[in-house]
């Protein structure tokens, strides 16, 4: 039976949503329309055109913000029931898992950024070997529809439904954009829920050819690294690699190419590694110094503007910071409890971050940004609920906390 039957069957979708609600890091109210949406079968309707030979409909073009850029980011929504069908195939999908190499960590089933950094990172010989890494450029809007559909094709060979049903989705041309219909280049649809499975099968050909030749490689979704005993070795992995995304009409972006020499410092997926030490990569910390600056800047001309009292505006930053950093009813924004503290092994970034959120607190509640700051105390901070990523890390530590990402 194909998977796009089993919209029909209750029990799937029970399946399902015990599965989202004992996987998923949900907000109280996502997991309360998700309860709403399968208890009262809220599925069928569209469930019964799908099964019916029906497609979906034209998706949403919308244009979102990228972190600490001035570009924007095209993502795709469908309809809310629609989202959440693809969802529920998006979940059958995973019984599909085995056709992928074990050095993907993306998007599957106990597989994540930890149990990535924990392979490589043990690897008896990490430390004198070099690396190379890379990101594709707008990797989901790039993939090429003519190039995944045979392999999609390919894969659900035993669900031929799905395929069309998919194959439909891929090259429908249009999109919705603000209040008319555009023709427009979707990839395999950013922001779609079955985009994950997507990405994962358009590059699965690389991740099984390192894979059997034994070199040491990672992939998650679009970042990818290697390794080799020398430089020949690498030159040749880089050739290979090169050739290969460009066969799939890829493209590298250059700014984030990064080749290291043994000994040196290699980055991945916003760590950084150096003698097997784990910790925060730098670009990760100047980010997050960005966000922690422009934060504190608004608050202080909110504060003046409002003649808000400092201790106000100074507890909306803590407030602010401590969901971003700690919160677990974030599931669109992985918090650094859940990415980082599991992983890295020195509180050095910690610290350094600490200091800046003291000194942007500081800032808030005086203006100044010289000695004066210092008028406005640690023990004020903590009274009005500022906690240390140091402590609050060495907490985690201490109740042995493990999560996979």
């Amino acid at each position: 039976m194909s998977i796009v039957d089993d919209l029909l069957c209750d029990e799937e979708w029970r399946r399902f949503k015990d599965y989202k609600l004992n996987g998923d890091h949900l907000t109280a109210q996502q997991k309360k329309e998700l309860c709403d949406f399968v208890d009262n079968r809220r599925y069928m309707a569209a469930a019964v055109r799908l099964a019916d030979g029906g497609f979906f409909g034209i998706p949403q073009k919308i244009l979102v913000n990228k972190s600490n850029s001035v570009k924007k980011r095209t993502v795709y929504s469908f309809s809310p029931e629609e989202n959440y069908i693809q969802k529920f195939i998006a979940f059958r999908l995973l019984d599909y898992d085995c056709i992928f190499s074990a050095n993907l960590y993306s998007f599957r089933r106990d597989m994540g950024v930890k149990k990535a950094v924990t392979r490589l990172m043990r690897h008896p010989d990490i430390n004198n070997m070099h690396s190379y890494k890379l990101d594709i450029s707008d990797y989901f809007n790039s993939v090429s529809p003519d190039l995944i559909l045979p392999m999609l094709k390919e894969v659900l060979a035993g669900d031929k439904k799905l395929y069309c049903l998919l194959e439909a989705m891929l090259t429908e041309p249009c999109a919705a954009y603000e209040d008319g219909i555009v023709a427009a280049k979707k990839g395999i649809l950013a922001g779609s829920p079955i985009s994950g499975f997507l990405a994962n099968l358009y590059l699965s050909e690389l991740d099984a050819e390192f894979e059997k030749s034994g070199a040491l490689y990672a992939r998650y979704s679009d970042d990818i690294i290697f390794f080799a005993d020398n430089e020949t070795e690498l030159n040749e992995y880089i050739r290979k690699v090169s050739a290969f995304l460009s066969e799939k009409k890829l493209e590298v972006n250059p700014k984030k190419i990064c080749r290291t020499l043994p000994r040196e410092e290699w980055t991945f997926l916003g760590f950084s590694f150096r003698d097997s030490t784990v910790d925060i990569s730098r670009v990760s910390k100047q980010k997050l110094k960005m966000k922690l600056r422009r934060k504190a800047r608004a608050l202080y001309r909110w504060k003046i503007r409002k003649g808000a009292s400092d201790e106000r505006a100074v507890r909306a930053f803590i407030r602010h910071f401590n969901k971003k950093f700690y919160s677990n009813d974030m599931p669109n924004e992985i918090t650094w409890c859940r990415w980082y503290f599991p992983i890295i092994t020195t509180d050095a970034g910690l610290k350094e971050i600490d200091a800046y959120m003291q000194q942007c607190m500081r800032f808030i509640a005086t203006g100044k940004q010289n000695k004066s700051q210092y008028n406005f105390r640690y023990s004020e901070m903590k009274s009005l609920g500022y906690r240390t990523l140091v402590n609050s890390y060495y907490d985690f530590k201490s109740r042995g906390a493990h999560q996979n990402v």
